[in-house]
């Protein structure tokens, strides 16, 4: 749609939109549950512990992600073409995720009143 919008010049009624949207996020939700069953079929248990602790973290994750984005991206500048801006953003993205990962684990098993920053932990 936003391909046909910019590029064409074909425009849909706002309210086809809404519902193109709505299906689309409907049917993502039905889609990523069915991996989720797949995945805890198939993989290892050290492979659906591995993702079911990234669950418990992921509100905390998702509250310091960005602080530890930024100080990488203030730290490690980009220069470059564009395969070197892939993998700083790959850098980036691996870097937010794993560091704010483990800090928060952290935060978790070591501080008494976790809980009230990060939520509870089961």
């Amino acid at each position: 749609m936003y391909f046909s919008r910019t590029q064409v010049g074909f425009t849909l009624h706002s309210l086809m939109n809404e519902f193109i949207w709505n299906v689309h996020t409907v049917l993502s939700a039905i889609v990523l549950l069915q991996i989720s069953f797949v995945i805890y079929r198939a993989c290892s248990t050290k492979v659906v512990n591995t993702l079911m602790h990234l669950g418990v973290v992921s509100f905390g994750v998702y509250l310091i992600h960005l602080l530890i984005l930024n100080l990488a991206h203030k730290f490690i500048p980009y220069y470059g073409n564009s395969f070197l801006y892939h993998l700083y953003i790959l850098a980036g993205f691996l870097l937010s995720l794993f560091v704010s990962w483990i800090l928060v684990h952290i935060v978790l098993k070591y501080f008494k009143f976790s809980w009230m920053i990060f939520g509870a932990a089961p």
